[in-house]
């Protein structure tokens, strides 16, 4: 949680040194329902599409490492932290990063909208190491949905929802399979 924090903290201070309102800065608006619904269809798509993959093809996905974090934190008896870091600070840090702050400086640079979505999807997924190649792939491709999403409803809150509820899916498939399908 540590390691998400500190870059966040330095961002937040030099968004407030230069003398910017953070949630206008990181984009941090009412979230439209109709973008909402939609961005969850966009991910639905993407997590039964790798679903599929994994029970049919036999790939995994990143569900194993989700899984193997999960037992860890339970075996060292930090599994609230786990949940806490997972499902609220990893979205809020990488999606303030990702999606706030370098999507709003590049996307006004020579890159322009599709060369910071792209971008931020890659880097983004550079940063999930845990993950198998097919894990990353499927990250990116949600780092692409959610840059969609943030430019298409101008909102960072948006990605930081549908961030938050990718990981809460995951790890609640990783309690269920663990606690109760063992």
């Amino acid at each position: 949680m540590v390691a998400s924090l500190v870059p966040l903290a330095v961002l937040v201070i030099a968004v407030k040194i230069r003398k910017f309102s953070l949630r206008d800065y990181f984009a941090l608006g009412g979230v439209p329902r109709r973008e909402l619904f939609l961005g969850i269809a966009c991910l639905t798509v993407l997590i039964v599409v790798f679903g599929a993959m994994e029970s049919l093809l036999g790939i995994d996905a990143g569900s194993k490492s989700v899984e193997a974090t999960y037992r860890a934190a339970k075996l060292a008896g930090v599994l609230p932290l786990l949940w806490l870091a997972t499902v609220v600070v990893a979205p809020v840090a990488e999606e303030l990063l990702f999606r706030g702050f370098l999507h709003r400086g590049w996307a006004a640079s020579w890159l322009g909208l599709t060369g910071t979505i792209a971008l931020t999807s890659a880097l983004w997924a550079a940063l999930h190491q845990q993950y198998n190649a097919i894990g990353i792939l499927c990250i990116f491709l949600m780092g692409l949905i959610f840059g969609w999403t943030r430019q298409r409803c101008g909102s960072t809150t948006l990605t930081i929802m549908l961030h938050a509820l990718n990981n809460l899916l995951a790890m609640t498939l990783a309690a269920v399979q663990i606690e109760w399908l063992s």
